[in-house]
């Protein structure tokens, strides 16, 4: 199939959308590995968001000059991927993780070391998740390294954590010469509240929740197997 894709003639503003399948499917022989397929692929690309669908992992690449490419990793269940596919070349800026895509930290913390053009980073991803990015930005936990040196904005809206948490990840990056500049979270979702974070940023916009059956609605599996998140980003 690589080879058979790398012979296509796509013009550079194609909307393309590709299906695989793990190298480990009963149903295929000699699939090569999911990574080798995309991998050399995000060089082109700006911003890699990545959301789940009934039918597997979607990874969506878009540029500001070329048209979108999305990847549906048919039958894996983890991102453990991610730190395989930062490691091939890539200029990517934006990183988004839609709800149930987070990888391990140990897995993040290397797919993090590979990215250190990032200058934007969502999550909603839950609290756990949440504890996880923040882990892996953090200096104090686990390695000593500023991961994504570049990181200015982070939008947490519809994910819901303590805010004493985040506030530690933004003062230590702040006080080493690496602040996060432009914070987005959900009214309601910080506890006790989200006073204490506005300090420690230039900017923090605070949007209202997305009504329960609009958010829903929009992890709805389309006519391609695929679903469309429209969280605030």
């Amino acid at each position: 199939m690589i080879h058979l894709f790398d012979q296509l003639e796509i013009p550079s503003s194609a909307d393309v959308s590709v299906r695989t399948e793990d190298h480990s499917h009963v149903f295929f022989n000699n699939v090569r590995p999911f990574d080798e397929f995309l991998g050399p692929r995000i060089r082109l690309y700006d911003e890699l968001r990545i959301r789940k669908s009934y039918a597997g992992l979607s990874y969506d690449l878009s540029s500001k000059s070329r048209g979108p490419l999305s990847v549906l990793n048919g039958s894996s269940e983890q991102v453990h991927s991610l730190a395989d596919l930062a490691s091939y070349t890539n200029s990517l800026s934006s990183l988004h993780f839609e709800a149930g895509t987070l990888p391990s930290l140990p897995h993040l913390v290397e797919a993090l070391r590979s990215l250190p053009l990032i200058t934007h980073i969502s999550i909603h991803n839950g609290e756990q998740g949440m504890d996880i990015l923040l882990s892996a930005l953090d200096p104090q936990d686990l390695h000593s390294e500023i991961l994504c040196p570049q990181l200015e904005s982070l939008d947490c809206s519809e994910t819901k954590f303590e805010s004493s948490r985040l506030q530690e990840t933004l003062q230590v990056r702040k006080s080493k010469g690496f602040p996060v500049r432009e914070l987005k979270t959900t009214r309601g979702f910080v506890t006790p509240d989200s006073d204490g974070l506005t300090s420690l940023v230039e900017q923090h916009h605070q949007v209202d929740p997305i009504p329960v059956k609009s958010y829903f609605r929009s992890f709805m599996p389309s006519g391609d197997g695929t679903s469309s998140a429209q969280t605030a980003t």
